[in-house]
Order: C-alpha cells, then structure tokens, then sequence
C-alpha cells in the first residue's frame, strides 16, 4: 500500500494551445496492489487507487480520479527474459464530488516489457502497449491508445537514485476521426528516507499533437514537482 502527496508546479496549468497560465497543483494519492503467484512465472495483478487533484489559481479543474485493474502477469525466462501482462482496467473522473462522474471508462490494456540493462546502478527498459476502450462515458471520448516506452535509472547511492525516461503515446478516438500523439520526456531523484518513506523530485515536459483543425488540441508544458512518499508492505 502506498500513500503519497506531491506539489506541481506547471507553465500551462490547464492544457491549452492558448491562454497559457502557470500554477501549481496539489496530488494525493492512495493506492493498494496485489500481486499472488498463480501459476509457474505467472502472477495475479490487482491494483486499486485514489487520487485528488487540487489547483491553486483554477479551482474550476479540481477533480478526483478512481482507478481500478484486475489481469495477470507472465515472466518468460526463456524469452529474451521479457515480461508480459494482460488486465481489464477500469477510471473514473469526479469533480468535487464522488458521488457523480464527468467521465468513467472501462478498457483492455495488452503489453510488453523487456529489461535490456540490469547492473547494481544501471537499469533500462523497453516497453510497448496497447489499450482498447469497451465503453466510455461520454461517448465521444471513446479511443484505443498505442504506447511505446523508454525507461532509465542511475542508482547513486544506498539511497538515492536518478530516474530518466520517455514516454510516446498515439490516441485514436472512435468517433469523428480525431488522433492525438502524446510525448513525455521527465526526470526525476528519489532519496530513501528510510524503509518505508522517501522524498523525490521531479521534472517534466510533455507535448500533444492533434490532428484537429486550428491546433486547438495542440499544446505543450513543463511541470516540477515536490512529493513525499509512504509504502507499507504485508
């Protein structure tokens, strides 16, 4: 179980290709996972979350989001070592209330990960994913989603560790022939604290490209963050 609060600071605090204002933004986040071994290199995936988004300047975009994901994880040590996985997620998006959704969506996420690096301070990886939406609420969010990530991490010390990573995802939408390509670049350092608690910071720049008219979905953003962060382990 894992319990951790962070505060952002962003140049485009509502995502816009105009207009642009800076703010921070205020994340907490509660999250349980369970991983069983159920077979020979095979495990259960069941993972549940909260999170509470809070804007200083523009209350307006406060909002929770539920999440929830039940699937099964394979390890193939006779297959380049690679990992696969197969779930059925499920989000769901408040706005000040719990109560009633603005946005929920059921999907099947399918995907690949594969650690080519792995020293006591070196890791890297690859990774590739799709996901395809079975219903969403409204419908006209309704999209299938195609990934491909790449992952870094310097382990300093004991206690501290730098990550780098990359992150490109093409959104397609079902309806009126929209399609987005999403790209994160960030950074982030975790210091380990103690066993079960630990402080980061992080640094980000994210990019979407749409192919709707005038550029309206067109925007990018840099974002630095503060959190700290409490894992508990059963």
């Amino acid at each position: 179980m894992e319990l951790s609060t962070d505060i952002f600071w962003t140049d485009n605090i509502a995502s816009t290709s105009f207009g642009e204002k800076d703010g921070f933004i205020w994340q907490t986040r509660l999250l349980g996972s369970w991983k069983p071994r159920i077979g020979n290199n095979l495990f259960a995936d069941i993972t549940a979350s909260q999170s509470i988004y809070r804007y200083d300047t523009a209350s307006f975009l406060d909002f929770e989001r539920t999440d929830f994901r039940l699937g099964v994880v394979k390890i193939t040590p006779d297959f380049f070592d690679a990992l696969f996985f197969l779930r059925y997620e499920y989000a769901r998006i408040t706005a000040g209330s719990l109560g009633s959704s603005i946005y929920d969506t059921h999907r099947i996420r399918a995907g690949a990960h594969k650690v080519f690096l792995s020293t006591p301070k070196h890791t890297a990886y690859i990774a590739l994913d799709a996901a395809y939406d079975l219903s969403t609420s409204p419908a006209w969010l309704e999209r299938n989603e195609y990934g491909a990530h790449l992952g870094y991490t310097y382990q300093i010390t004991d206690k501290l560790r730098a990550v780098l990573y990359y992150h490109f995802t093409s959104f397609n939408y079902n309806q009126g022939g929209r399609r987005d390509n999403f790209n994160t670049l960030g950074t982030e350092l975790y210091w380990q604290l103690s066993h079960s608690t630990r402080i980061h910071a992080s640094f980000t720049y994210v990019k979407n490209n749409s192919n709707l008219p005038f550029g309206v979905a067109d925007y990018d953003s840099i974002q630095g963050g503060l959190g700290l962060g409490f894992t508990m382990r059963f």
